[in-house]
């Protein structure tokens, strides 16, 4: 059974002591501080506020937390002056104090976009890619309706690629690479609606002695005579997992992939337009 790592963790108004891993956490709005417990000279009890004072340092340093909670308050400082018994202070704790300073939300979406940002750029950069084609075929004297079906076949052709990528191809890349075959056996099939076929679900083993049920990485249109097979799995991600089937599902993600292949380089045509001012006369 997993242990529970012990601690003990003080709330406050918009602050927070926490006792864990032989370290002190202090936290205020963005601003943290972690102590170690050999910088740590006292903590002081007074009500309900707390105070803990570094090593070395003078009482105008402590920080400083105010709860509702006095049973939480107690139970904290008793637990910081017991751990505190079994270390040696040492002579200045200041230097061993580490302060980060969290950054604005702001900021971090600006550092870190979230998922709706990264996908719509993707939208916005091909929508403008449209525009200028379209205004280059308008001053070639191009049928308008062709163009639309060259832009809007492209994108539609990198969402077949892309699917029969996810679908097919990348399980059957990594399980080659990777993969370790072990006997399993079929528990049940779920209906796909959307395809109009079977997932098998297989339990197995790994290796390790772990049992696992994942579902198959590929569809199948019948039942197998049979529920035992080989199941070959993904160590690092083991619900990653195949067994029968490879071949229909290969079939169609070829097929898949072909047709979207064939539509994205339609994409081609207002490529070359967008580029044949930068050519040579």
């Amino acid at each position: 059974m997993t242990q529970i790592p012990g601690g003990v963790v003080l709330q406050g108004r918009r602050a927070e002591f926490r006792l864990a891993n032989g370290t002190v956490t202090a936290t205020r709005g963005r601003r943290t501080w972690a102590a170690p417990l050999e910088a740590i000279g006292e903590v002081d009890h007074h009500g309900v506020t707390v105070r803990i004072r570094l090593a070395g340092g003078s009482p105008d340093d402590a920080i400083a937390l105010t709860t509702r909670n006095s049973v939480a308050a107690d139970a904290f400082v008793r637990s910081l002056r017991s751990a505190l018994v079994t270390v040696q202070a040492a002579p200045d704790g200041r230097p061993l104090v580490i302060s980060q300073v969290e950054p604005h939300p702001l900021l971090r979406w600006l550092n870190r976009p979230g998922p709706l940002l990264k996908r719509s750029l993707p939208v916005v950069a091909y929508l403008a890619f449209a525009v200028a084609a379209l205004y280059r075929a308008a001053q070639e004297d191009l049928v308008p309706p062709v163009m639309h079906i060259l832009l809007w076949g492209g994108p539609l052709g990198a969402l077949l690629l892309l699917k029969a990528w996810q679908q097919v191809f990348r399980d059957a890349m990594i399980l080659r690479r990777r993969g370790i075959t072990v006997p399993g056996r079929i528990i049940r099939y779920d209906w796909v609606s959307s395809e109009e076929e079977f997932r098998p679900i297989y339990e197995f083993q790994t290796v390790e002695g772990r049992r696992v049920v994942a579902p198959s990485s590929v569809l199948v249109s019948t039942y197998f005579r049979t529920s035992h097979l080989d199941v070959t799995y993904d160590p690092q991600q083991p619900y990653r997992a195949r067994g029968a089937g490879r071949a229909a599902g290969t079939v169609r993600g070829v097929l898949m992939a072909g047709f979207g292949a064939l539509l994205t380089s339609l994409l081609a045509v207002p490529l070359f337009l967008l580029l044949m001012p930068l050519l040579p006369a």
